[in-house]
């Protein structure tokens, strides 16, 4: 994690200084960046507005604020840069005898603060947990799970809640979605079941059959439960591409934005040019892609998935997992493989609209949770403090609505 800094001073009242001042930092000496990444800063920026400078720093958590910005000058072209940048600045009032850049005090924060609030939404602060947005149970001596191999060591068990306490404990992970693994009622009821009892299961996405006449009344029953937060359909295993567009199909969803409960998209990337025709027929409809659509990650190919996306997140109030990626990728190297497609999905979503997830127990499959944890913030990079809230668990509380 990090934490940053706000920074303040003044440039001489000299137009023609203040110019000079611009281009010297079209051109900042080598060294003297040198010196200030070998310091472990993580960003840092300057803003200028008239005469006043603005500095923005990330460094790590145990980094020592200002102490260890004094090893800068340690560097004697470092501490050339210093000397001769002070020909242009000046100390802003109010500042401490013993600062230059006078460090600014924090007075708000839009995702840190009680009463931000409203209804249907919750901000990113200590009342808010981290969450994970993709996570499955299920029980093969209540029900079966065709999709499941044969002879499947690893996924054809029983995972309940009490397996998956202890990796969210080791997680730092206080809460999770529950997402639907068989398309039956009796499934659904099953999940009801454990979340009534697990704390820890903030919400539940269950199946529902879209194509019934009666769907709306199933709905209605189904909003009843305290934790029903979403529906999913396994739409990827539909042999006709197209299903999301049956008529049947679009009524059945025209319930759910009716009544505003979100829609899980499980797609492939063939799926993904069919999702604008599916937003002009359902335009209030809040979906979320999960598993960024199953790009194929092992074989290394962006497109014609990067390109589709890319016009899906351009769909307003569309949200995506940054989930289920290691089981798409090579066992072995997943964790680098699934940075480009990271930093795709960052580059068109943005972190407001993007929410983490497990996909536990699939992802047992290539690693274990708390490594598929850490490889996908890996994968994200460098991140602000207000960003990885919102991708770890503000905007899944958002976006489900969860109590």
């Amino acid at each position: 994690m990090s934490k940053s800094y706000a920074m303040a001073l003044d440039l001489k009242d000299d137009p023609a200084l203040l110019e000079r001042y611009i281009e010297h930092h079209r051109a900042v000496w080598p060294e003297a960046l040198d010196s200030l990444r070998a310091l472990g800063i993580e960003k840092m920026k300057i803003f200028l507005l008239g005469r006043r400078l603005f500095m923005y720093v990330e460094v790590p958590d145990e980094f020592d604020f200002p102490a260890d910005l004094a090893r800068y000058t340690d560097e004697p072209r470092a501490r050339e840069w210093d000397e001769f940048m002070r020909g242009f600045q000046e100390k802003v009032p109010g500042a401490m005898p013993d600062e230059w850049w006078a460090q600014m005090e924090q007075v708000w924060d839009l995702y840190d603060w009680p009463g931000m609030k409203r209804a249907g939404e919750c901000a990113v602060s200590d009342s808010i947990p981290t969450v994970d947005s993709h996570q499955h149970f299920w029980d093969i001596d209540r029900l079966t799970y065709p999709w499941m191999p044969e002879g499947d060591s690893v996924l054809r068990r029983s995972y309940l809640p009490k397996d998956l306490a202890p990796h969210l404990e080791r997680a730092g992970i206080a809460k999770t979605v529950v997402v639907q693994a068989q398309m039956t009622m009796a499934e659904a009821d099953f999940l009801f079941d454990l979340a009534a009892s697990a704390d820890s299961i903030a919400g539940v996405v269950a199946w529902v059959d879209l194509t019934d006449e009666n769907v709306g009344e199933t709905l209605d029953r189904m909003q009843r439960m305290p934790k029903f937060v979403g529906v999913r359909h396994q739409v990827h295993d539909e042999p006709d591409e197209r299903w999301l567009l049956r008529d049947d199909v679009v009524r059945g969803l025209r319930e759910l934005a009716r009544r505003e409960i979100a829609y899980d998209l499980l797609l492939r990337p063939p799926h993904l040019k069919h999702i604008l025709e599916l937003a002009d027929r359902v335009p209030d409809l809040r979906m979320v892609v999960d598993h960024i659509a199953k790009p194929e990650i092992a074989e290394g190919r962006m497109e014609p998935w990067a390109e589709d996306i890319a016009r899906v997140a351009e769909i307003p109030g569309m949200h995506c997992k940054v989930s289920g990626m290691a089981t798409e990728a090579n066992p072995a190297t997943w964790q680098s493989e699934i940075v480009p497609y990271v930093a795709h999905v960052i580059e068109c979503f943005g972190f407001d609209r993007l929410m983490w997830g497990s996909d536990w127990p699939v992802c047992l499959l290539v690693d274990g949770y708390e490594a598929v944890k850490d490889g996908s913030i890996a994968a994200v990079g460098s991140i602000a403090p207000y960003d990885y809230g919102k991708l770890m668990g503000g905007n899944a509380a958002r976006f489900y609505r969860l109590a």
